[in-house]
């Protein structure tokens, strides 16, 4: 339960209990009290509301926006390269394309880096797997 409720409950129970302990009186005076201080506790409880959700607003008007951006990791589409293995045909992004493309290529992840070899006149060459890259949140561009 909210405080304002629960003091517009409480105040409400302290003014019913000092009417039954009083003398029975044919005037309207004691009930004029009661509704006078159920109205201001009522009042007060609402304006404590108001101020209070009006400084909820104007801190987070204040606050600024921390939602973390997703960052974008491309890389080059033009590294990618088809090479012929006794596998089949592995594709596999050069290593020295990235170098030269990118600005960062010391971030790619170590673990997707391969070997790639067997082909024309059996040289091999340094690469990172296309699909490892993914994994990792790497997209071609």
């Amino acid at each position: 339960m909210s405080r304002p409720l629960i003091a517009t409950i409480l105040s409400a129970a302290l003014a019913l209990s000092t009417l039954g302990a009083a003398p029975a009186q044919a005037d309207n005076d004691n009930l004029k009290r009661l509704l006078g201080g159920v109205a201001t506790v009522i009042i007060l409880g609402a304006t404590y509301d108001h101020f209070r959700d009006k400084r909820q607003r104007e801190a987070e008007a204040e606050r600024p926006d921390y939602r973390p951006r997703p960052e974008v990791k491309i890389v080059p589409s033009e590294c990618l390269r088809r090479t012929e293995t006794r596998h089949g045909t592995e594709r596999y992004f050069a290593k020295r394309c990235l170098q030269r493309k990118m600005r960062h290529a010391n971030r790619l992840p170590a673990a997707c880096e391969i070997r790639v070899g067997g082909g024309h006149k059996n040289r091999r060459d340094n690469g990172y797997s296309p699909r490892c890259l993914h994994s990792y949140g790497w997209r071609r561009g």
